[in-house]
């Protein structure tokens, strides 16, 4: 997620230091802009809450319109490159859905408090600092509770509007390594605000374990490629986590730290560590030839029916996206959980290049015993023209795919005979055309199952969340 920026901040790569023209620009502002990081992180938490309010809603709820009308406008300011209008775009949408009791009641004060924890990784027992800014930098802000939990305590306190700001609040880590959600909570006239969960990892000799692992990195050349590649990719992870530095998502520094000395010790004796066996999920880097292709994948326990290889899912990110948007954002990882329920493996490369789609699922069939024959894609956005690109050349082998909000190409279309396509897009989508054409083309080219599906009222960034319970009853069809 180079923050996904937002998650939609997940999704792009826009330049932290735009500002809007009309937006706030206090001393907290200004800090957060030299961090562009900390900047998308923050607009990917927000959106995160922004999507789990969407999914509460029901599905003919009149708060959906002014909400999906706020997406459309941070979609809009995303693209622009003013990012704190994502942010207040975002909190207005989620505002509307609060109800009409919200505006009075100063849910909006509540929604713009931002807990920022001074660190992301602490030694057991070593102190956490959270400082809460609001969005009006320095003035006085809102009276309201403040509930922190979820690092083996809560902590508990009434903020007055006299309160200097920022806050600051000092917890305790545990004493027990692990990675632990931090859970804040904001409370104001019976009403409580959470801001998504943020993860602090508790390590023990961080540094000299970096430090072995560094060395053992640029030790002899040996191992496998995927191991050895991947330990680099969780290198470069960790390094700036253990510094103190920002990252675009939420990080288990301390799974990732134990997972790299396993790839180290691998390396020594030529051994696999992602096989058959291995599940769970991990980023990885995966050599291709002269590129490198670095994913984000979920690998489940096996479901007590499963044998023999298990269909994959590949995941294609919209434009300026990473491989950690379709776990973290579009609908608060929604497809995560689709895939888990199924058995499913779930790949999600970041800026894939189609024609190295092929050889990236041969890996993880070969690796994580997935099915070469049961490949699944869904593609957004830009993701969708990627997924449309790679059905088209030979060797693909799709079962199935899903274009949302967007088009593609068709310059093969022969190759994408006997393939069903599912085309999903809002009715104030921009790409709504793009979809359309394809659809069309798709059907002049005689592919005898396409469904082109259009979600009255959705945007161009809720069109995955809404579509992708429709998407996989296609996959089973």
């Amino acid at each position: 997620m180079r923050l996904l920026a937002s998650a939609l901040a997940l999704a792009l790569t826009a330049s932290a230091s735009a500002q809007s023209p009309d937006g706030p620009a206090p001393e907290a502002e200004a800090r957060r802009s030299s961090d562009p990081l900390a900047v998308r992180y923050e607009l990917g938490k927000r959106l995160r809450r922004f999507e789990r309010a969407w999914e509460g809603l029901a599905p003919d709820s009149p708060d959906r319109v002014a909400a999906a009308a706020a997406m459309q406008g941070a979609v809009r300011r995303f693209f622009g490159l003013d990012l704190a209008g994502v942010g207040a775009e975002l909190d207005r949408g989620l505002l509307a859905m609060l109800g009409e009791s919200a505006a009075d009641d100063g849910a909006a004060d509540l929604l713009a408090l931002t807990p920022r924890p001074q660190a992301r990784v602490l030694a057991p027992g070593e102190e956490l600092v959270v400082v809460i800014e609001s969005g009006s930098g320095d003035e006085p802000g809102p009276a309201f509770e403040l509930e922190l939990s979820g690092l083996g305590a809560t902590h508990a306190q009434r903020i007055d509007a006299s309160a200097r700001w920022p806050l600051r609040v000092a917890l305790r880590a545990p004493a027990a390594v692990g990675d632990y959600a931090l859970h804040t909570r904001f409370v104001r006239g019976g009403r409580g605000i959470a801001f998504p969960e943020q993860t602090i990892s508790v390590v023990e000799d961080a540094a000299d374990r970096l430090a072995a692992l560094d060395a053992a990195l640029r030790g002899e050349a040996r191992g496998r490629a995927l191991e050895r590649a991947s330990l680099d990719g969780q290198l470069r992870l960790l390094r700036p986590l253990l510094a103190g530095r920002g990252a675009e998502t939420d990080y288990p520094a301390a799974r990732l730290l134990a997972e790299a000395e396993t790839l180290a010790a691998a390396l020594a004796t030529d051994g696999a560590v992602y096989d058959a066996r291995w599940h769970g999920e991990t980023w990885l880097r995966v050599p291709l030839g002269r590129r490198t292709v670095i994913a984000r994948v979920l690998v489940p326990p096996r479901a007590a029916e499963q044998a023999g290889p298990r269909p994959i899912v590949l995941a294609l990110h919209g434009m300026g996206g990473s491989e950690n948007l379709f776990f973290d954002g579009y609908g608060d990882g929604a497809i995560t959980r689709l895939c888990a329920a199924r058995g499913w493996v779930l790949v999600a490369p970041r800026m894939l290049n189609a024609a190295d789609a092929a050889a990236l699922l041969d890996l993880v069939a070969e690796r994580f015993a997935g099915d070469r024959d049961a490949v699944y894609v869904v593609g957004h956005s830009m993701g969708a023209a990627t997924a449309i690109a790679a059905a088209q050349r030979p060797g693909s082998r799709f079962r199935a795919l899903a274009a949302l909000g967007g088009g593609g190409s068709l310059e093969r279309p022969a190759e994408l005979a006997g393939l069903p396509v599912f085309v999903g897009v809002g009715s104030e989508d921009f790409a709504l055309g793009a979809a359309r054409n394809l659809a069309r083309g798709l059907r002049r080219a005689g592919l005898e199952r396409v469904e082109l599906r259009e979600y009255a009222g959705i945007e161009h960034m809720l069109i995955v969340q809404d579509a992708l319970d429709d998407v996989f009853a296609f996959f089973a069809r």
